[in-house]
């Protein structure tokens, strides 16, 4: 039985696209960790302030709190990050620690939970106490 020429290629698609994620993924949770170590070791604690929450659709749908913060230098850079929780509104205009990279601040993460706090060695502040209680989905 003969394969018609769509059918092929249908399939080498396929295949080429299942390639791409088995190697894509990996590299992608690699990468964090990476910037994870990078910032246990170097990473200076600013703090910054979540500017605004959106909804993004496609491949990295979800929703996203914006948020800025001030390196040592007072260099305001702006980022964001995907978020699982509810009752979003509470979190605008809210003011949280951000670990950073002094040589590259595109390397941060805005703390928020307790697990947040604990993989860079830190404790969680007093202040931030009541996130411990908040749901999340």
């Amino acid at each position: 039985m003969k394969s018609s020429p769509s059918k092929i290629i249908y399939i080498i698609l396929c295949s080429i696209i299942l390639v791409f994620f088995i190697i894509f993924i990996p590299f992608s949770l690699h990468e964090q960790k990476e910037i994870d170590k990078r910032l246990k070791i170097v990473g200076l604690v600013s703090t910054g302030t979540i500017t605004s929450v959106h909804r993004s659709y496609g491949k990295s749908s979800g929703v996203y709190f914006g948020y800025k913060f001030q390196d040592e230098k007072g260099t305001v850079y702006k980022d964001s990050k995907k978020v699982r929780f509810h009752d979003l509104e509470i979190f605008l205009r809210k003011n949280f620690p951000v670990i950073y990279n002094p040589q590259n601040l595109r390397e941060n993460e805005i703390l928020m939970t307790k697990e947040e706090f604990e993989n860079y060695g830190l404790n969680l502040p007093d202040s931030l106490k009541w996130t411990q209680g908040l749901r999340k989905y």
